[in-house]
């Protein structure tokens, strides 16, 4: 429990291995992972750990490195539209079954949760009934998909081709929900040759070789 007086919002805050596994799962969505080592280490050496949780993110929030964690309502409801009616996006509990070792789980489950509640409240117009069923198009698609991103993760592309033939996907290594500056050196070549050619049959992939590492933070910005 973090006591009002030590909270950077003035108000009163409980914070438990939950609150840190979603502090690590914002990192990763924002595609940036390289706060998580002093995030960690910093937690592990400090005395008054949720003191010191509520100041790495204070300070991480300051930075640009996470977000504040405000929607307006307009995105929350498009949000829930999605969650609701698209069938590549609709999660039951019973489907993170699998995914019980990561650390995103208990987070995973909770919004699951949390949609069997309000998806029955959410209306849907005579239009959208009936169109769960995506047709199959042979548009190419190239995908791009982060090694460690938690909201799309590469396995979600499995059965793809199956609505587009003429698809690809190629997981980034090292990147996240978004991509960092390491991505430059694939990204223009890649999106070029796929335009110029309009399919994915020859793209070269080489240069995936050549993506370095993010960069670990070590001290806070």
């Amino acid at each position: 429990m973090l006591p009002a007086a030590q909270s950077p919002t003035k108000t009163t805050q409980r914070f438990d291995q939950d609150a840190l596994a979603s502090s690590i799962y914002n990192a990763i969505y924002t595609g940036n992972i390289g706060p998580i080592p002093v995030v960690v280490h910093t937690l592990a050496t400090a005395t008054n750990k949720a003191a010191t949780l509520a100041a790495l993110i204070k300070a991480l929030q300051a930075s640009g490195q996470l977000s504040p964690g405000t929607s307006s309502g307009i995105n929350q409801m498009m949000l829930f539209e999605i969650e609701c009616t698209e069938p590549w996006q609709t999660v039951q509990p019973a489907a993170l079954a699998d995914q019980r070792g990561s650390f995103a789980y208990r987070t995973d489950l909770e919004s699951a949760q949390l949609m069997q509640f309000i998806c029955p409240l959410i209306p849907r117009s005579a239009a959208a009934v009936g169109l769960e069923q995506l047709p199959v198009s042979k548009v190419p698609v190239l995908a791009f998909n982060g090694a460690y991103d938690p909201i799309e993760q590469p396995r979600n592309w499995a059965g793809a081709q199956q609505l587009f033939p003429d698809s690809r996907d190629i997981t980034l290594p090292g990147q996240g929900h978004d991509t960092n500056d390491t991505w430059d050196v694939c990204a223009g070549p890649l999106t070029k040759a796929f335009i110029e050619q309009a399919s994915v049959t020859h793209l070269d992939t080489n240069c995936l070789a050549n993506i370095p590492a993010p960069v670990f933070d070590r001290t806070l910005p």
